[in-house]
């Protein structure tokens, strides 16, 4: 399990507004502080969530893809490049297609009810299982 903010101050013994000044290089954090903080952050491997971030800053920085269909070419053209553009951009996407099986980047993702399913593979890998009919 990823660790969290609160999981940061809570080991550090400070508050959750600290952890976020101090991980954010902001004042009013002392420095023998912010070090312990960033220890923790680097050796529990610390990820922020960019949907939290989002709330707070009004941009998630994530688009949503909806495609009805994987086997046209020129579908799979489009999401290449909204991946190259949004991966210069730091941008993340999420597929989301009726697809019923597909294996990505080696993990297969099934849906037995045909229903919507939300995925987020590279553009790279939906070519791969396109080319290769799987």
């Amino acid at each position: 399990m990823q660790i969290t903010l609160k999981d940061i101050a809570r080991m550090a013994g400070v508050a959750e507004s600290t952890v976020s000044r101090a991980l954010n290089d902001k004042k009013g954090v002392g420095e023998n502080t912010r070090k312990k903080i960033i220890e923790i952050a680097e050796k529990y491997d610390y990820r922020p969530n960019k949907l939290a971030r989002g709330l707070v800053s009004k941009k998630t920085n994530m688009i949503a893809l909806i495609l009805s269909d994987m086997e046209n070419q020129s579908y799979i053209d489009i999401v290449k490049n909204i991946e190259i553009e949004a991966e210069k951009n730091n941008i993340s996407e999420t597929l989301s297609t009726p697809i019923t099986n597909l294996v990505i980047n080696g993990a297969s993702v099934t849906n037995n009810a045909g229903k919507n399913i939300s995925v987020m593979p590279t553009a790279a890998a939906l070519a791969a299982n396109i080319a290769s009919g799987t």
